[in-house]
């Protein structure tokens, strides 16, 4: 399920979610319902690039069926890729000020 404002309970778009993670992080995130910022917690910054990165990594170590590096890479970075794409369904979103600790 995507996010929503803690405020009014607006459910934010996969759209915005998305670029929201791809970008720089310490802006806020503003909602279009009611205008609160919304900052990304660290528990759903490390979620997001473990669904990045983790489908490329075990993929490339353990599950190449391919004796080409270049075929096994490439298949690796669709997989990452995919992870990228489910990302905003399990961040974690909230309205406090950025840790960043």
């Amino acid at each position: 399920m995507l996010p929503q404002c803690e405020n009014c309970h607006s459910t934010f778009g996969w759209k915005k979610v998305y670029r929201y993670i791809l970008g720089p992080q310490y802006k806020p995130f503003c909602c279009h319902g009611c205008g609160q910022n919304h900052y990304i917690t660290v528990s759903g910054r490390l979620v997001n690039s473990l669904l990045m990165i983790c489908p490329f990594w075990i993929f490339v170590q353990f599950f190449s069926p391919f004796s080409n590096i270049f075929l096994t890479v490439g298949v690796g970075f669709f997989l990452g890729f995919f992870g990228s794409l489910l990302s905003p369904y399990f961040t974690k979103i909230k309205r406090d000020q950025p840790s960043y600790y």
